[in-house]
Parts: C-alpha cells; sequence; structure tokens
C-alpha cells in the first residue's frame, strides 16, 4: 500500500553544505504538497521535490535559491503514476548544470500548468528531448495552448518579488504570477488553497 505524505505550508532552509540536498524525496506514496516554502543554498547536488512512483499534488509552493555544484533539479519524476506541478514558483540560481523538471526513463509526464520557472538551463528533461524555452515546454505535449503542459512562464525575480521590512519575499502586484494560476480547489479541494494564495 502506499503511504501518505502531506507537506501544507511549511518553511524548509538549507544550510550550505558539500553534501546532497533534499527537501522532499517520496517513494511510492500519495499526497500534496502545497503553500510551502523551499530556500535552498550552494550544495554538492540538490534536488527540490523527487516523486519515485509516486501520485504527489505538488502546488502553489515557492522554491528559490537552489544551487547545485554538480547538479540542481526542481523536480525529478520516475515511475507510472501521474503527479502534478501546478502554480509553483521554481527559481534556480545555476544557469549552468540545471533542470527544473527531469522525467526518468518511460516515466509518466507529470501534468506541468502554471508554474514560473526562472533561471533555468533545461526546463524539461524527459528521454532524449531537452526544452529549454517556456514556449518549447508549453507546447512539449502538441497542445501548445492547453493540455497536461500549459500556461508556464519564466519571470524575472526582480519581476516577481520585492523584499518585505522582515526579509520576507512578497509578490509584487505587478508579477505575472499574480492571479496567473490555476484554480487548485477544483483539483483538491481547499487545503491547497488557503487564504486565497
Amino acid at each position: 500500500n502506499d503511504s501518505r505524505l502531506n507537506l501544507i505550508r511549511s518553511t524548509l532552509k538549507s544550510k550550505e553544505t558539500r553534501e546532497f540536498i533534499y527537501f522532499v524525496k517520496s517513494v511510492r506514496s500519495t499526497g500534496l504538497v502545497s503553500n510551502n516554502h523551499f530556500i535552498g543554498s550552494s550544495s554538492g547536488d540538490v534536488i527540490a521535490c523527487e516523486s519515485a512512483s509516486s501520485s504527489l499534488d505538488i502546488f502553489n509552493n515557492t522554491i528559490i535559491g537552489l544551487e547545485g555544484k554538480r547538479m540542481t533539479l526542481g523536480f525529478r519524476i520516475s515511475g507510472d503514476r501521474g503527479s502534478r506541478i501546478i502554480n509553483n514558483i521554481v527559481i534556480s540560481n545555476n544557469r549552468v548544470n540545471s533542470t527544473a523538471v527531469a522525467v526518468l526513463g518511460s516515466s509518466t509526464v507529470p501534468e506541468i500548468r502554471a508554474n514560473d520557472f526562472a533561471r533555468w538551463k533545461t526546463i524539461l528533461a524527459y528521454g532524449n528531448a531537452m526544452y529549454t524555452s517556456i514556449d518549447a515546454l508549453n507546447s512539449s505535449d502538441g497542445y501548445p495552448f492547453g493540455g497536461r503542459i500549459h500556461k508556464n512562464i519564466e519571470e524575472e525575480v526582480r519581476n516577481t518579488f520585492i523584499v518585505s521590512k522582515d526579509s520576507e519575499l512578497k509578490l509584487k502586484q505587478s508579477s505575472l504570477c499574480v492571479d496567473g494560476g490555476i484554480d487548485v480547489k477544483i483539483l483538491s479541494g481547499d487545503d491547497c488553497d488557503r487564504d486565497n494564495e
């Protein structure tokens, strides 16, 4: 049987290290990863979220500061279960060795909708295909204006966030991310969209 993983409204920060960093690693699980802040730092390698033979809803998260010396991955997906990556802001500090979404082998490509992927060398790696632009990503499923992969953007960080007096990141009202997502309450219930975020 699958285990259940729910990670909601958490803030996880990594310290600088030469080792490997995972924020979320799921094996044979179902669940919801929603409304979290994952703040990376310099490390040997980093994977923000790994979904191995799991069915995860990854909604409304802010994942920033990812910087692996050898490898930087936003999401690593393997297995034939369907995960959904929707309404996330995922920012890399590594334009050299970075992939936003890596789908291993003949695994099922997840739904990838309404995310902001900024500063990535490769946005989607699947088999031998490498999609390096938002337009290529949004067209990768054969449906450039809909389908399982659409409405993704790439917005420069300076246009996305302002830093508050308390050193917290706040979305700028002019950001493309404001009201640019998909209503995930329809997909999974109220837990994934608390406070209309």
